[in-house]
């Protein structure tokens, strides 16, 4: 009954239309004759009908303009100067051709206006789901720095005061000790018990060395006032050995980085330095510091034997430190990478952002949403 009412409808319709064109054509011929209406008249007719109403409208003005076609416009107008009959059959038929072609023209192009609404429709939804993601995304990122900057803090705050409870606790007690010793050495000079005492004083000498260069890991003054680089040199002059494998720290980088990023690019060198000396047995190591992408790189590079870094699917107790590392630099934005090879040496990379935001200079999610849709 619906389909019915809007054939019916569209019929109604087309009749009106092909009526009104109907009594301006009749009231041209009546005014100029029968020479004087145009053939397209008929056309704009079956056009606007096919446009207004759809298929049925078009038919309808078509089957009118037919009829009215006899009276008012001889055939050899729109067939050609060759034939002059007059066929109302020819004419109607026709017109009702051009109704069909101009109603399917209209038809295609709605479709395609509506198909054209529809993709813009899932186009602006997909917009607005981008733009979605990309706050949602910044809002991780802003959420895991602030995690870092708590991180990072709290664990360096908790390394300054052990530095502090070392440094007036136990270092003060070895060093009282260590006077204690000397003094009843003096009292017993050239005695075995002053030999005996000069042994443990040696010892006592050796674990103050060793509370102290614990103090300077745990907190390292120099780091603060003097930046990456000469903290790193510090570490490497402290901790040499006559049998340490030679470290070399160079520094090409044009500005110090923040606090947060230094302190926690020299906590990913010295893990990567502790992994060079126990396991590596290289004779040179080299700490390259420098700025790449608007960020620090650091790399690490030794001559050492090497290892398959596919073999390191799960942390193991010999490489406990890489997994680490991977969470420290992927902690501040960065990202970490090793190379290796049996026999090979090693060369680990970090890259860290230099600044707490890195992303702001591409713009606000929804720029970068409009500028990748544009």
């Amino acid at each position: 009954m619906g389909m019915l009412g809007k054939a019916t409808g569209a019929m109604v319709r087309g009749g009106a239309v092909a009526a009104v064109l109907a009594a301006c054509w009749l009231a041209s011929w009546a005014v100029g004759g029968a020479g004087v209406v145009p053939p397209h008249w008929f056309y704009m007719g079956i056009m606007l009908a096919a446009t207004w109403f759809g298929w049925i409208g078009a038919i309808v003005a078509a089957v009118a303009a037919g009829l009215l076609a006899g009276p008012l416009l001889p055939l050899d107008r729109f067939l050609g100067a060759a034939q002059t009959a007059s066929d109302w059959g020819g004419r109607l038929g026709f017109f009702v051709a051009i109704g069909l072609v101009m109603a399917w023209t209209v038809d295609r192009l709605r479709r395609a206006e509506h198909a054209a609404a529809e993709a813009h429709g899932r186009l602006s939804e997909a917009h607005l789901r981008l733009e979605e993601n990309f706050m949602v995304l910044r809002r991780i990122d802003e959420e895991r720095r602030r995690l870092l900057d708590r991180v990072v803090t709290a664990e360096e705050e908790t390394r300054r005061r052990m530095a502090l409870d070392l440094h007036d606790d136990s270092v003060q007690v070895v060093a009282a000790a260590i006077l204690r010793m000397e003094a009843l050495i003096g009292r017993h000079p050239g005695t075995e018990v002053a030999g005996g005492l000069d042994g443990v004083r040696r010892e006592l000498r050796s674990a103050l060395a060793r509370l102290r260069a614990m103090m300077f890991e745990l907190h390292p003054p120099t780091l603060d006032r003097d930046g990456l680089a000469a903290a790193l040199r510090l570490h490497v002059e402290r901790s040499a050995g006559p049998s340490e494998t030679a470290i070399v720290v160079e520094d090409g980088l044009t500005r110090e980085p923040p606090p947060k990023i230094r302190v926690i690019a020299y906590r990913i060198v010295l893990e990567a330095l502790a992994n060079i000396r126990k396991h590596a047995h290289a004779t040179e190591a080299l700490v390259i510091l420098d700025e790449m992408d608007g960020g620090v790189r650091v790399r690490v590079v030794d001559d050492g034997v090497g290892f398959d870094p596919a073999a390191l699917t799960e942390p193991n107790g010999d490489h406990l430190g890489l997994p680490s590392m991977r969470e420290r630099a992927e902690m501040a934005g960065g990202s970490w990478s090793v190379e290796s090879a049996p026999g090979r040496g090693t060369v680990v990379t970090i890259r860290l952002p230099l600044a707490a935001g890195t992303d702001a200079a591409a713009g606000s999610p929804a720029e970068v949403a409009r500028s990748s849709l544009a």
